[in-house]
């Protein structure tokens, strides 16, 4: 079971903003998709910054935020979620992240920076799941994204989701041993005024 949550507002524009829309996000999809408590969710992080509830170590969890959103996603596995505003692709960065095929394909695309995220948020999701930040080389990883907006990652076991319904974000969503029959994830929007 995978729950997605994002929630895109102008007012969240301080990481303690975001940090408290997380907590409202997560503890709301426990709830609802997990059915534990209401309560707010204890989380410890491993030496990479990737949280863990303390109480409940077979519910995975990912945070990911940015100026103007935040997303959630708990799963009963390994799970990695990130969200990123469209802005300008960082060269340096590019260089850091992308293979030489995927260089080409980012460089050739229509919208090279909105290219350049896609790719950027499939592979930061990843490494969150793997919960080992981007210390892991990204670039060895190989994504390759349909024309409809379906993607994949050469690695076995994973499952990786794009998301780019909400104007001036690209939301990505990896699991690790993924059910094979998990089909299509939807990423839910929430409103903050409903938190």
């Amino acid at each position: 079971m995978i729950t997605a949550s994002l929630c895109i507002d102008e007012s969240l524009d301080s990481p303690q903003r975001r940090e408290r829309v997380a907590r409202r996000l997560l503890r709301r999809d426990l709830v609802t998709g997990f059915g534990l408590p209401d309560t707010e969710p204890v989380l410890v992080r491993n030496s990479f910054g990737r949280p863990s509830l303390a109480d409940h170590r077979g519910v995975h969890v990912s945070i990911a935020h940015c100026t103007g959103g935040v997303a959630v996603a708990c799963a009963d596995d390994r799970i990695g979620i990130d969200l990123e505003n469209l802005r300008r692709r960082d060269r340096h960065a590019a260089a850091r992240m992308l293979g030489g095929d995927e260089w080409g394909t980012v460089e050739r695309a229509p919208d090279p920076d909105r290219e350049f995220f896609r790719y950027w948020t499939l592979k930061e999701s990843y490494v969150k799941a793997l919960g080992v930040g981007l210390s892991y080389r990204v670039r060895r990883l190989t994504v390759r994204i349909d024309a409809d907006g379906g993607a994949c990652l050469d690695r076995p076991g994973t499952e990786v989701w794009l998301d780019e319904r909400q104007p001036g974000f690209v939301v990505a969503l990896c699991r690790l041993r993924g059910a094979p029959d998990a089909g299509r994830v939807g990423v839910r929007r929430v409103r903050l005024a409903e938190l």
